[in-house]
């Protein structure tokens, strides 16, 4: 708005700031709400290097989304019977979605969410507070959108050029790359990233239902995480920052994602700030091994649709919340017509695990 270079580095800057405080903030809250120990979520996710490499050094907007998201589910934990209540979360979570368009796969399981998933009530109670929230979500995006003079779909030209590079940490690409560096030997001269690219976008829209589907009785954060994941996963272009909107997920849930860290930690490692890096040096390589994750993600996702879950971490209830904040954030609740939610999260985890899980699942 300034013209100047140094002001709009600035202004970004604080963003990311701003946006780390309230995932400081706010995260806590919601991982003593869903019973899950404070420390885990943060360490998790504030300790992560792509926090401050990536969200700060690189002054990225992901910073201030995860903050807006991780805020609107913290409000929506503490199950209030009232629409205000629900309006102001999803509103929280529009205005996550009005910075980051791709946050909105995450809409549907928030609307789960604060209808009490996994233990769903009624279908008029579930019918009313997800339009509570998604309608609140939505009307905030679209009166930003006309807000700013965008038009209602103003901000889906942002996302023409998405698909301009080609590096393999985009899954879909990896595997277009890996068919021509198999025909290259050959003299082929098929590019097959562009029809890989289509099959990912074509396949997305059906992952994601499937996602909500199965999270109907199961803990709606997972299904949020794993509908991230599968956004990242089958985009034609991914930055290693992206996966903190998944991670930030995961991190209020008691599943096992060492796997996941792994991944995260490699990234943080071969990705600078600003995309750059070890990439373009690995791309041979890491084309193949891409496609063979891809290839593991299939097989896994065939597993958990057929009712495998994954394995969960137990904790103490000392390591939950203790007596002092955890128990007093509840009783807060409590007195202001909250309902806490980790006592339903819990009653449909332990009623879901009767699967045998195989050692080393995690």
């Amino acid at each position: 708005m300034t013209g100047s270079l140094t002001a709009a580095i600035v202004i970004f800057r604080i963003m990311a700031i701003v946006g780390v405080i309230m995932i400081a903030v706010f995260l806590p809250a919601l991982a003593r709400r869903v019973g899950v120990p404070t420390d885990r979520a943060l360490w998790l996710v504030l300790a992560c290097p792509l926090v401050v490499v990536h969200l700060i050094g690189g002054a990225h907007n992901d910073a201030l989304t995860v903050g807006l998201l991780v805020a609107g589910l913290a409000l929506l934990a503490t199950r209030s019977h009232r629409v205000g209540a629900l309006v102001l979360g999803g509103v929280l979570i529009g205005l996550s979605i009005a910075v980051k368009t791709t946050i909105g796969a995450v809409l549907p399981f928030a609307a789960l969410f604060a209808a009490g998933g996994p233990a769903l009530p009624a279908v008029g109670v579930l019918v009313r507070r997800s339009i509570a929230v998604i309608g609140s979500a939505l009307g905030t995006l679209l009166g930003l959108s006309y807000g700013l003079g965008l038009g209602t779909f103003g901000w889906v030209t942002a996302l023409s050029h998405a698909g301009d590079s080609v590096v393999w940490t985009s899954p879909p690409t990896a595997v277009g790359l890996a068919i021509g560096y198999v025909e290259r030997p050959f003299h082929g001269h098929f590019d097959a990233v562009p029809a890989c690219r289509l099959a990912g976008l074509i396949l997305l829209p059906i992952v994601l239902l499937v996602i909500l589907w199965h999270s109907r009785n199961h803990n709606p954060l997972y299904g949020a995480g794993l509908a991230l994941l599968a956004t990242i996963f089958l985009a034609p272009i991914v930055q290693a920052w992206y996966l903190v909107w998944p991670l930030a997920m995961f991190a209020v849930t008691k599943v096992r994602i060492r796997w996941f860290v792994i991944a995260v930690t490699f990234l943080s490692c071969v990705v600078l700030p600003d995309g750059s890096g070890l990439t373009k040096f690995l791309q041979p390589t890491m084309s193949f091994v891409m496609t063979g994750i891809v290839i593991w993600a299939f097989v896994r996702g065939v597993r958990w649709l057929r009712g495998f879950d994954p394995k969960e971490v137990e904790f103490s209830e000392e390591a939950i919340g203790g007596p002092d904040r955890g128990a007093e954030d509840l009783e807060h609740a409590g007195a202001a017509g909250f309902e806490p939610i980790a006592p339903a999260i819990a009653g449909a985890r332990s009623s879901d695990r009767q699967s045998t899980i195989p050692p080393g699942a995690d």
